[in-house]
């Protein structure tokens, strides 16, 4: 970790953290903080008392998989009593921390292929924007990019594209409306935090 900090980044987001006892962290991170006192931790957290295993391992955040996949499962069905049950256990969850919130990320499939009807994808945008959280954007989402994870080896490799060296290959995004949602709701959420 302090390699890395010591490099310049600012903060790490642990992978399969609930894999690792909250001791673990407890035990590592007072030694870290000593030397980066600023440096953010957030932990991956699939199941569990994410507030909890927040306070008990002494990272800064968890990943919200349960908001996550409230998202687009009530996105999908277009039935919201499974998004109005997952948010107040998040209002609950905001009380003790305040978790990383996303559509997508490098071990999902990506939202724009997740959401079966299009019109749907800016509704998940402006759930990721306007909830509650530290919200954040798995690269490529913002135009659009497509990609399913399939269970299989090398499953992860079509949501997890090389990052290319220019823009050029995010052109032609499979919903045009999307850039400009994600634009416009960030730039909100921003001016009125």
């Amino acid at each position: 970790m302090l390699h890395w900090l010591r490099r310049g980044i600012d903060g790490w987001r642990l992978d399969a953290a609930y894999a690792v006892p909250s001791s673990f962290w407890m035990a590592v991170l007072p030694d870290v903080r000593a030397e980066f006192e600023q440096a953010w931790f957030v932990g991956e957290m699939i199941h569990g008392d994410y507030a909890r295993y927040a306070a008990d391992s002494g990272l800064d955040s968890i990943t919200q998989y349960e908001l996550w996949s409230a998202i687009w499962t009530s996105l999908n069905s277009v039935n919201l009593h499974g998004l109005d049950w997952t948010l107040r256990r998040h209002r609950e969850l905001l009380e003790r921390l305040v978790p990383m919130t996303f559509l997508s990320n490098h071990d999902v499939t990506r939202v724009a292929s997740q959401i079966s009807d299009a019109r749907h994808l800016t509704h998940a945008v402006a759930l990721l924007a306007f909830l509650p959280g530290i919200p954040s954007i798995y690269y490529g989402d913002e135009f659009g990019l497509r990609a399913v994870k399939e269970q299989r080896p090398g499953g992860d490799d079509a949501v997890r594209p090389e990052l290319p060296g220019e823009r050029g290959f995010f052109t032609e995004p499979h919903h045009p409306d999307v850039e400009v949602s994600y634009r416009r709701m960030v730039g909100l959420r921003r001016r009125h935090p």
